[in-house]
């Protein structure tokens, strides 16, 4: 698992330790004291980096397990890639860019997209399908 000074760099923790550190960082400054005033700023610029950090890993994630479950469902379909861009009036080789993690779906593809392999478009994104769905 990666971190940053000791910090999980994984979506639900990274989110948790995030709003912990702003918190305890909105209180320290919130006070009069110049030296507590000074360690809000040392918190709050490495909740910063830890954040940036932490959404940097996750997109990797994201990007890695999407091209996976884009292919998946795509192949679950019975669909060549060549059918899938056909299907969604795209080149084959944006097709194959996506499968390769060469570049993502656009945003406004995702509904398309969803609905030609039958699955839901939150399981495209995150793996995990809105209630009552089920994908793959």
């Amino acid at each position: 698992m990666s971190s940053y000074m000791g910090l999980p760099t994984n979506q639900h923790d990274a989110l948790e330790n995030i709003q912990l550190l702003v918190g305890a960082g909105a209180l320290l400054y919130s006070s009069n004291n110049p030296e507590l005033i000074e360690l809000a700023s040392s918190i709050l610029a490495v909740t910063q980096k830890y954040s940036l950090t932490a959404s940097r890993s996750c997109k990797q994630n994201l990007a890695i397990n999407s091209q996976n479950r884009i292919r998946t469902q795509r192949e679950a379909c019975g669909l060549t890639t060549a059918e899938l861009a056909r299907l969604l009036d795209l080149d084959e080789e944006i097709i194959i860019q996506w499968e390769s993690g060469e570049c993502e779906p656009t945003i406004s593809m995702l509904i398309p997209l969803a609905n030609v392999l039958g699955c839901d478009p939150m399981w495209l994104l995150t793996g995990k399908p809105t209630a009552g769905d089920t994908c793959a």
